[in-house]
This record gives C-alpha cells, structure tokens and sequence, in this order.
C-alpha cells in the first residue's frame, strides 16, 4: 500500500498568516517543553536541598556561657572550685522524623525535632579552677562536684526562656532557608523539649 503524502494548497503555504501561525505554535511547543524540564529540575533540585538540610546534623540556635561556683568538703578534705562551660541549644535532625518535610506546590510543612543541648560534654575542664584545696582530696570527690556543676549548668541553660528564644530563632532560619527554595508558604511545629 501505498503512503499518501500530505498535500498543502500553495495558497495556504504562501499565506503570511501561515507562517506566523506556524512560529507561533513551535514557540508554544519549545516554551512548554522547556517549563515540563524547568519544572522537573527545580523540584529534583529542591528535594537535593532538603536531604541536604538534615545531613547537617546539628543546628546551634543558642549558645550560653556559665560559670558555677561549688564546694564540697568532709572529715579530711575541703575542695572549691569554679567550672565553666559552654552549651549550645539547637536542633539534631538525627532525631527528625522522616518524613520531616512535606512540600506541595509553594508550601513547605516542617516538624522539626526537639530543642537540646548539643554538646553532652560542655564544661571546659581544662578552664576548671581551684578556689580552694585542703586536705587529700579524693577522686570521687572531684567526680561528684563536676557532675553537681553540670547538673547546674543544664538546669540554668534550660530554662524556658532559653528554649522560646532558640525555638524562635530555628523558626526564623528554617523558614528563610525555605524561602530561599522558592516556598511562599512555611508552616514550622517543634517537638517539644524535655530534657
């Protein structure tokens, strides 16, 4: 069998408006390919940048200086010392949920983990002073003021003021960093602290 071939009357083809219309229509063809594969890469791109955010483990929104001033003393010893210490509340998007962000069209809903202290290890022992030593000081003395200090520090640094601002603070970033994604909407819940 024979294939027919598609005939165009020369009138038709020598027509100015045939040829506006037939630009015109592989414009539209280019432009809409072009947004599908636009439209594509942006939300590859988009999801790339998420996975991203979580890799970054740890999110510092807060950091607190302390000093702790403690003495302990008993039938053979008297010990004083002043321990400082550095604690960092932030987020750890370890113990993000995984399914953490959701994003639909221009909205980005986040649950996002609970304020924490970063750092277990936050005083700095080699800036522990004595303020005072009498006696043999022993061991487990020494043990028992650094943890009665850290106790003191967490319980100073966790206060619910110190929460709200960096709980505040990872709302601002989150949301400026989704933003910059290219989401208009950001809707951000925290877990709540409980250390």
């Amino acid at each position: 069998m024979k294939k027919k071939n598609l005939y165009i009357p020369k009138a038709i083809i020598m027509s100015p408006i045939f040829w506006i219309l037939l630009v015109v229509g592989f414009g539209i063809l280019y432009f809409t390919n072009n947004l599908e594969i636009q439209k594509k890469t942006k939300i590859e791109e988009t999801a790339i940048d998420i996975t991203s955010v979580k890799e970054i483990s740890e999110w510092e929104f807060l950091t607190i200086q302390r000093e702790e001033f403690l003495q302990s003393s008993n039938s053979r010893a008297k010990l004083a010392c002043i321990y400082t210490g550095t604690i960092r509340l932030g987020l750890n998007m370890k113990h993000a949920k995984k399914n953490w962000a959701k994003c639909s069209n221009d909205t980005a809903r986040l649950e996002l983990p609970a304020i924490e202290i970063l750092d277990r290890d936050f005083i700095d022992e080699a800036n522990t002073r004595t303020f005072h030593s009498e006696g043999k000081v022993s061991a487990t003395m020494k043990e028992t003021m650094y943890r009665d200090a850290k106790r003191q520090m967490k319980e100073k640094a966790l206060t619910p003021e110190n929460i709200k601002a960096a709980e505040t603070n990872a709302k601002e970033q989150f949301t400026h960093l989704f933003k910059s994604l290219g989401f208009k909407h950001i809707e951000i819940q925290m877990e709540e602290c409980i250390e």
